[in-house]
C-alpha cells in the first residue's frame, strides 16, 4: 500500500467508528483524552523557533481556555505554572515584534498585537509598548476598509477592552459582519457549497466561530442580547458545519465549531455526539491528532490546542446537564 494512503484510510476507518457508535462518548474516554491532549501541549511549548509569534498567542489563549473550562470539569494543577511561562514568553516576544515598523503590517498581525497585549492585561501584567500597539492598530482600523469584516470587527473590540475608544464602533461593525448577514430574515448562504443543507464554505463557518468567541470575550462571558436574539439560527448553522468538518475530518475547524456551540449554550445532539467520537478516535498516543494546518510554522500544535478544549467543554456541559444546572444547554429554538 502507497504510504501517501496511509492517512486517508485512518480517517475514513475512525469516521466509521464516530458513525457506527451510538449514543454520548464514555466519560472516562473524554477526561483521558484531555489529559493526553493536555500531555502534548505542556511538552511542546510554543517559542520563535516553534511556531512564531502567532502561536506563542495562540498558547496563552488557549491556557487562558484550559483553566476556565477546567475549573468546571477536570481541573489540572500544573495549568497554572504553564500558562504564567506562556505569557513571560509572550512578553518577551511583544518586545521584540511590537516595536517592528508597521508599514506592512496587515490588520490581521495588529489583532494578534492587541490579543496579546490584551491577554497580558487580563493576567494583570504589564504591557510592552502599549502605546504603540494600540495607537498603530487603532490607525489600521481606521484606514484598511477592505479587510475581512470578522478582523475590523476584532479589532475594535479589543481596542475597547483595553480601554480605548476604537475609531469605527464595533456596534456597526457586528452589523457588517457574518452573524448578522447569514442570520437576517430572508438571508442567503455566503459562499455555500450547494451541498445537502445549503453547507457554507469552510472560511465562513470560520468566521462565524471567531466572531461568536469575540463577541463573548472567548466564552468568558454569556452572549449578550443581539447575540442571544440570533442564537437558534447561529446553533443550526454550525451544526451544518460540524457535519461538513466530520466528512471532511478538518480536525480544528469541527472543534472550533463544537467550542462556538459550547458559547451558545447548545445541547448535545446525535451530530456532535458523532464529532466528539471522532475526536476520540483520531487521538494519537502521544496526545496529539496529526491533523496539519496549512500557513503555520507548527502545524499540528492548533489542532492539538481546539480539540483538546472542545473536548473539555464536552465534559464541563455534559456534567453540568447530569447535576441539573437549569442554564446547562438550550435548544436552538
Amino acid at each position: 500500500m502507497s504510504g501517501r494512503w496511509r492517512p486517508v484510510l485512518a480517517l475514513l476507518a475512525a469516521l466509521l467508528v464516530a458513525t457506527a457508535t451510538g449514543g454520548p462518548p464514555a466519560e472516562s474516554a473524554v477526561e483521558a483524552a484531555v489529559r493526553r491532549g493536555l500531555d502534548w501541549i505542556l511538552a511542546h511549548p510554543a517559542s520563535q523557533q516553534d511556531g512564531g509569534f502567532r502561536d506563542l498567542v495562540d498558547e496563552a489563549l488557549f491556557y487562558r481556555v484550559f483553566l476556565r473550562l477546567g475549573a468546571a470539569c477536570c481541573p489540572d494543577p500544573r495549568l497554572v505554572g504553564a500558562r504564567d511561562r506562556a505569557l513571560d514568553r509572550l512578553t518577551a516576544a511583544l518586545r521584540r515584534d511590537a516595536d517592528r515598523t508597521d508599514a506592512h503590517r496587515s490588520l490581521l498581525d495588529h489583532y494578534h498585537l492587541l490579543l496579546a497585549a490584551y491577554l497580558l492585561n487580563q493576567a494583570g501584567r504589564p504591557i510592552p509598548l502599549r502605546g504603540e500597539i494600540v495607537s498603530r492598530a487603532a490607525r489600521a482600523l481606521a484606514v484598511r476598509s477592505r479587510a475581512l469584516p470578522t478582523v475590523r470587527l476584532a479589532v475594535a473590540l479589543l481596542l475597547e477592552r483595553l480601554g480605548e475608544i476604537p475609531p469605527l464602533s464595533p456596534r456597526a461593525l457586528r452589523e457588517a459582519a457574518f452573524i448578522a448577514r447569514l442570520t437576517r430574515r430572508g438571508a442567503s448562504p455566503v459562499g455555500g457549497s450547494g451541498g445537502r443543507g445549503g453547507a457554507l464554505h469552510p472560511f465562513v463557518y470560520y468566521a462565524l466561530v471567531h466572531e461568536i468567541a469575540l463577541l463573548t470575550d472567548f466564552g468568558a462571558q454569556a452572549p449578550d442580547r443581539w447575540l442571544q436574539a440570533r442564537r437558534g439560527a447561529l446553533i443550526r448553522l454550525l451544526e451544518g458545519g460540524v457535519r461538513q468538518a466530520v466528512a471532511s475530518g478538518s480536525i480544528d475547524r469541527l472543534a472550533e465549531l463544537l467550542l462556538a456551540m459550547g458559547i451558545l449554550g447548545a445541547c448535545s445532539t446525535t451530530t456532535t455526539d458523532h464529532a466528539v467520537h471522532l475526536l476520540l478516535a483520531t487521538q494519537h498516543e502521544d496526545g496529539s491528532w496529526g491533523a496539519r494546518t496549512p500557513r503555520r510554522a507548527n502545524p499540528v500544535r492548533h489542532a492539538v490546542q481546539t480539540a483538546t478544549a472542545a473536548l473539555m467543554d464536552y465534559a464541563r456541559r455534559r456534567l453540568a446537564v447530569e447535576r441539573g444546572a437549569r442554564s446547562a444547554c438550550r435548544p436552538a429554538a
